[in-house]
C-alpha cells in the first residue's frame, strides 16, 4: 500500500523520524541544529535518504558511535561504516557508556552494535525546515486537512469559524521587518476573527512571547474574545502589549497593580539579574538588551518563514501519506515487540500534544473504532494533575469519561526543574488500542516499507516469521 517513495514522500517520512527521534531546540535553549542518534540501521538508513533529498551534502555529516563498554566495538564499527558507507576511520571518536550493575540490559545480544549518533554541520535553516514539514504532516493527520489559514479552522474553544482573509494594506507592518508581514498579517487575521494570544500562538507555531508579542503588537483584541475573556485574561492581555512596547517588569507592575512574579509568570520569561549598576551602565546594559532582543525576534520570524515555506512542499497528503507518517511516528515512539517480549499489541505514549493528535488522526484513518482505544495520563507526582487533564482533555477534545485511571509516577526525579518550566509539564498521554494484534501487524508493515522498501520488508518478515508477509507492505 505505501510502495516506493518519492522526494516529497521522503522529506515528509524524514522529517516524521527526525521530529519523533532527533534533537529539537527547546524554549529555554534557543539551539537549532539537526542531530539524531538512534540504534535501528532502518531508521539511520531512511534519514540519510532524506538528507540526501533535502540537499544535505556528504561533508557536512558527522558520525559517532555510541556503545556499551562491554560490546564488540570493532564489529559495530564494521556495521555501522558498511550503512553508511563512510571508513570507520573517518567517525568520530566513540562514545562509551559505562555498564551499570542496577540496569538489567537485555539488548546485549551478537546484533548489538550500540547507536549511530548523525550530526550536520550547518543545519539551522534545515532545522526549521524539518519543523515545516513534520508540523503540517502532522497537522493533516490530526485535522484531516493542511494547516492551511484559508480554511475553515477549529478554534481553541470548539467553535467553528472561517479565517477572514485580508489584504496586505488593511495590516500595518507594526514595524517588523519585510519578511515578517506576511506572517503578522496571518498573526492579525486570527486576531480579528477573536482567536486568543495563547491560540495564535498554537496555530503560528510560536512559542517566543518576544515574537508573538512583535507579531501582535498594536492590534487590539477582539470584541468576541474581549466579551468571553474574564478579567484576569483581559489584564494579561495588556501585559503582552505593553511589553511588546519595550516596557519592563517594573513598570507593567506599577501600571497594572499585579505581583511582579506575576508579570513574568504571564509572559514566560526569566527575571532579569538585579545587581545594582550605576545610571551610564544601566543605560548601556538596556541597550545591549533591547538589540540582543530584537535580533532574537527577528530571527525566530525568519526561521518561522523558512519552516512554513518548507511545509509547502509537503502538499496534500492523502490517506497513503497519513497511514506511512502514523506508522513511522509509532515505529519511533511505540511499544514494538523484542524477541524476549511479543505482545503484538498498539500502545503508544508521548507529551507531544500534536503528535498525540496525529496518532488519534492516524487511528481513524486506519479505520479503528474509537471504542477500541483508551487514554491514560502519566504524570509524575510533583505535577499539577488537575491542570495536566484538562490541558489532555482540551488538546484531544475527549471528555474525562473517555480516560482511564491516571498513572502516578513517584520515584525521585534526578533533575529538578524551574517552576516556569514546570508549570509547562503536563506528563505523558498513553493511547491503548485493544484487540489489535492486526493494526500492530500492518502499522510494522506500512513503516518497514517505508523505511526499506517493499522487497526487503517481505524479505525481512519471511526471515522473521516464516510466514507471509502482513498486507500493509503492499
Amino acid at each position: 500500500m505505501i510502495g516506493e517513495l518519492s522526494d516529497q514522500d521522503l522529506l515528509l517520512a524524514g522529517a516524521i523520524i527526525y521530529w519523533c527521534e532527533g534533537g529539537k531546540a527547546k524554549p529555554h535553549s534557543g539551539r537549532n541544529r539537526v542531530e539524531m542518534i538512534n540504534s535501528d540501521p532502518m531508521v539511520i538508513e531512511l534519514f540519510l535518504r532524506f538528507l540526501a533529498v533535502a540537499g544535505v551534502e556528504g561533508d557536512r555529516l558527522r558520525f559517532q558511535i555510541q556503545i556499551h563498554e562491554t560490546a564488540d566495538l570493532e564489529g559495530a564499527q564494521r556495521f555501522w561504516s558498511e550503512l553508511v558507507g563512510v571508513e570507520a576511520g573517518q567517525f568520530n571518536r566513540t562514545g562509551i557508556k559505562p555498564v551499570s550493575r542496577q540496569t538489567n540490559r537485555k539488548n546485549t545480544g551478537a546484533d548489538y552494535r550500540g547507536c549511530l549518533r548523525i550530526g550536520v554541520l550547518r543545519s539551522a535553516e534545515l532545522y526549521h525546515q524539518i519543523a515545516g514539514w513534520a508540523h503540517v504532516a502532522m497537522s493533516a493527520a490530526a485535522r484531516g486537512l493542511r494547516d492551511d489559514f484559508g480554511e475553515t479552522r477549529l478554534m481553541n474553544d470548539g467553535a467553528i469559524v472561517p479565517s477572514a482573509r485580508l489584504a496586505p494594506e488593511d495590516v500595518d507592518s507594526g514595524g517588523l521587518p519585510d519578511e515578517a508581514r506576511a506572517l503578522r498579517r496571518r498573526a492579525v487575521e486570527l486576531r480579528r476573527a477573536g482567536w486568543s494570544r495563547a491560540a495564535i500562538g498554537r496555530a503560528l507555531n510560536l512559542r517566543d512571547g518576544a515574537i508573538l508579542g512583535q507579531l501582535l503588537r498594536g492590534e487590539p483584541p477582539a470584541t468576541e474574545w474581549l466579551e468571553r475573556a474574564s478579567a484576569w485574561e483581559r489584564i494579561e492581555e495588556q501585559a503582552h502589549e505593553l511589553r511588546a512596547q519595550g516596557w519592563g517588569y517594573r513598570r507593567i507592575s506599577d501600571r497594572l497593580a499585579v505581583p511582579r512574579w506575576q508579570v513574568q509568570a504571564w509572559l514566560r520569561e526569566s527575571e532579569e539579574p538585579g545587581s545594582p549598576q550605576a545610571p551610564e551602565e544601566d543605560i548601556r546594559v538596556e541597550a545591549m538588551r533591547k538589540y540582543w532582543k530584537e535580533r532574537t525576534a527577528r530571527s525566530g520570524i525568519e526561521s518561522r518563514l523558512v519552516s512554513e515555506a518548507a511545509a509547502e512542499q509537503i502538499g496534500e497528503m492523502g490517506l497513503r501519506e497519513i497511514l506511512m507518517a502514523g506508522a513511522l511516528a509509532y515505529w519511533c515512539e511505540g511499544a514494538k515487540d523484542k524477541p524476549y517480549r511479543l505482545y503484538e499489541r498498539v500502545r503508544f505514549i508521548n507529551s507531544d500534544p500534536l503528535l498525540v493528535r496525529a496518532f488519534l488522526g492516524f487511528l481513524r484513518a486506519a479505520e479503528v473504532d474509537r471504542s477500541r482505544w483508551s487514554l491514560r495520563l502519566h504524570i509524575h507526582e510533583s505535577g499539577d494533575l488537575e491542570r495536566a487533564r484538562d490541558f489532555w482533555m482540551q488538546e484531544t477534545g475527549l471528555p474525562r469519561s473517555a480516560f482511564a485511571k491516571d498513572r502516578i509516577k513517584r520515584h525521585v526525579p534526578k533533575i529538578v526543574y524551574s517552576e516556569e518550566r514546570q508549570q509547562e509539564y503536563h506528563g505523558c498521554l498513553e493511547v491503548d488500542v485493544a484487540k489489535s494484534a492486526d493494526l500492530y501487524r500492518r502499522v510494522e508493515g506500512w513503516a518497514i516499507g517505508a523505511m526499506v522498501g517493499e522487497r526487503r520488508a517481505e524479505e525481512r518478515w519471511r526471515e522473521a516469521a516464516g510466514t507471509d508477509p502482513p498486507t500493509g507492505t503492499r
